[in-house]
């Protein structure tokens, strides 16, 4: 005698059988947040991770400034971008006096992030890489390799550095490439292992701004100088081996980047000697 199953029991199974099949994909689901809304606006328009962000949240997040916002020395004022300034503070190429497109520096952006999604503001670089940080520092072992981490942080943690030259920078955490709907296929050979590392949002030199801004200035402060860099994603803990070129910027510095989608990914590792503290701030 052959035993059929009911109705019901058949059904069951079939739910139970999809929820195994999709629990994993939606696992690496990005979330829309007030974090990743603030943040994304910042990047220049056509940049595939709000594109992506977008379709996958059914957000309407758009660029408040079409080529994105650009970095400042000591910038902290979001509502003087679209002007430019003198620079009050010196640095290796930001000049005392001299005008600039107005921008936000490292910690300016990610306060300004922190306050867009209604929480405190975070301390200065140099206090969450010191004491005061360590009561806000992510329990994961040190030198974790990168390719797991994205089991241990969550959208806004940051990962604050005091460089061996005793400069400081902070960036922030925002997902993963799969977490973004990318696919081994569609984001080529160079990212096809690296789906899983961490993306990191931040305001820093990037040859890409300065060719950018050096229109822009044109066309809005032509005695302006251009910028130095400005807001962008990076990919943290690659190989530079396997990067596509190198973008050489202004201040001297040099970021590796993998070309996706005709868009810089930029590589960031830390230097030899930096002081690195993952924090999740409140």
């Amino acid at each position: 005698m052959i035993k059929t199953f009911s109705k019901r029991p058949v059904c069951l199974l079939a739910l139970c059988l999809a929820a195994v099949i999709i629990l994993p994909y939606s696992a690496f689901a990005v979330e829309r947040s007030p974090e990743l809304d603030a943040a994304l606006s910042m990047l220049e328009e056509g940049n595939p991770f709000i594109t992506a962000y977008n379709e996958q949240t059914g957000a309407d997040i758009s660029a408040r400034f079409p080529d994105g916002c650009p970095y400042f020395f000591g910038g902290k004022d979001v509502s003087l971008i679209g002007k430019s300034r003198k620079a009050w503070e010196s640095s290796t190429y930001y000049k005392e006096g001299e005008w600039y497109p107005a921008g936000l520096d490292c910690v300016g952006f990610t306060r300004w992030v922190f306050a867009e999604s209604g929480r405190s503001e975070h301390p200065s670089i140099s206090a969450l890489v010191g004491e005061r940080g360590a009561a806000c520092r992510i329990d994961m072992t040190e030198g974790q390799p990168a390719l797991i981490l994205f089991e241990l942080l969550k959208v806004g943690d940051l990962l604050a550095i005091r460089h061996a030259s005793g400069g400081y920078h902070i960036m922030m955490y925002i997902g993963t490439l799969r977490d973004f709907g990318f696919s081994q296929e569609e984001v080529g050979a160079k990212l096809r292992n690296k789906l899983d590392y961490p993306l990191m949002i931040h305001c820093s030199s990037n040859r890409d701004y300065t060719d950018r801004y050096l229109i822009w200035n044109r066309a809005n402060a032509p005695w302006a100088n251009t910028t130095d860099g400005g807001v962008m994603v990076s990919v943290f803990g690659c190989s530079e081996d396997d990067c596509d070129g190198i973008l050489q910027n202004l201040d001297k510095t040099s970021m590796p980047y993998i070309d996706f989608k005709g868009y810089h990914l930029t590589v960031y590792n830390p230097d030899e000697g930096a002081v690195c503290r993952w924090i999740r701030w409140k």
